[in-house]
């Protein structure tokens, strides 16, 4: 085994390349304007870039982590602010990538090609600053975890959040708590899992699943928005799909909800119909193709709920 351990004050760049099994590279930056870099190819590697800037003020540390093989873990944490991650994992099988971000101002980007690879991500605001992340995974039974946490400083948070997964039996999951986010999902193919989860005000969430006219679909979307002015976007196309969707604690909500295909059913969830709560809420679903199922409750006053069905 090889083990590399790297600390400083202000170092610039900082590469471990590693050819061999069962490597570890271990890097610590404090200070501003640091850039930490991983590059590993082979397999059972570890990699981990830790960054300590400023507090109080932008520290603007960059991490790069490269893996190349299979059965890798890349780890960045960052705390600070205006910080910048970036994780590539290409490999058979078993990718595992894990970021933290402190203080907000903060971008994360990680790419990972193969299968069974997992993405966990937190970012942490606490001055209601913005934060970005963008993932994208291609292959089977991928997992990503995204969270953003924030004090919830009233139309400052807005963070962004962008997720794709290209393959079967994915799994995608984004939580976001503040006001004015915005996230999108996309995923293509078979089997796939979506949940988006908003608290607090003028939110967005899109969640797109494109299938295929077979059988093998059974993609499943669930959208929970709890607060006020909150707008949700959904898109499904295949066969025997399935929507549950909360919006709760309103007013002034927006659902659009889109299938297309089969045997495609919009719900609550645990099987309770799919809602909205509060005054002046509006829900627009469309429904083309044979089969579809449609169950939604609106609690409260002045709401609108349109509801299109065809073959």
């Amino acid at each position: 085994m090889k083990k590399i351990l790297l600390t400083g004050a202000t170092l610039l760049v900082v590469a471990a390349t590693s050819f061999a099994q069962y490597n570890e590279a271990f890097l610590n930056q404090a200070g501003l304007y640091n850039d930490g870099k991983v590059y590993q190819t082979g397999q059972l590697h570890d990699a981990y870039i830790y960054q300590n800037g400023n507090g109080t003020s932008s520290s603007f540390n960059k991490s790069t982590l490269a893996q190349e093989g299979y059965d890798q873990f890349a780890e960045s944490r960052q705390n600070g602010h205006g910080h910048e991650v970036n994780s590539f994992q290409r490999g058979d099988q078993i990718n595992w990538a894990y970021f933290k971000q402190e203080k907000a101002n903060s971008s994360a980007f990680s790419r990972q090609f193969g299968r069974s690879n997992y993405i966990s991500s937190s970012q942490i605001s606490v001055d209601g600053t913005a934060a970005k992340a963008e993932f994208l995974q291609e292959g089977n039974r991928n997992r990503i975890f995204l969270d953003y946490q924030s004090d919830q400083i009233v139309g400052f948070d807005i963070t962004n959040s962008f997720i794709r997964q290209r393959g079967n039996d994915n799994l995608a999951r984004l939580t976001q708590i503040g006001d004015a986010n915005t996230g999108e999902i996309y995923q293509n193919n078979n089997w796939n899992e979506a949940i988006g989860e908003q608290y607090g005000s003028r939110n967005k969430l899109r969640i797109d699943q494109q299938g295929s006219p077979t059988w093998f679909d059974r993609n499943y979307a669930y959208v929970r928005q709890e607060g006020d002015l909150n707008q949700t976007k959904t898109y499904q196309d295949g066969v025997r799909n399935t929507i549950r969707l909360v919006q709760a604690f309103g007013p002034n909500n927006y659902a659009d909800i889109n299938q297309y295909g089969s045997d495609h059913l919009v719900r609550g969830f645990d099987g309770i119909n799919a809602r909205q709560d509060g005054a002046n809420n509006r829900l627009e679903s469309l429904q083309t193709g044979n089969g579809q199922t449609l169950y939604i409750n609106q609690n409260g006053n002045s709401n609108l709920g349109f509801v299109r069905q065809s073959n």
